[in-house]
């Protein structure tokens, strides 16, 4: 018979076995709307999320990629509003799931 470990949460009490869990292994504040940074902690498109946080009240860019020790980001392929319209000032976070 298994035993299992609850914790309380905003969901009500759960099973820890039933919870994933992330590692924020990368933040950098960025300011321009395209580039691509190092990610150090064994990061590839499989065990990772970037997220983009907007500090200016625009919208985030939509396209965010992580892969092989790299996250990149850029607005995607045109055609799209203006680029003035995306942010171009963001914390760039990259989370690995656990």
């Amino acid at each position: 018979m298994a035993y299992g470990f609850e914790v309380s949460t905003t969901d009500g009490v759960r099973n820890l076995l039933d919870m994933l869990t992330a590692q924020l292994v990368f933040e950098q504040n960025i300011t321009t709307q395209s580039g691509s940074a190092s990610v150090l902690g064994g990061v590839n498109s499989s065990n990772a999320i970037a997220v983009c946080l907007p500090l200016d009240g625009k919208p985030p860019l939509t396209e965010l990629s992580v892969g092989n020790g790299l996250v990149s980001w850029n607005l995607g392929a045109p055609p799209r509003p203006q680029d003035s319209l995306f942010t171009s000032n963001f914390p760039l976070r990259v989370y690995r799931i656990l």
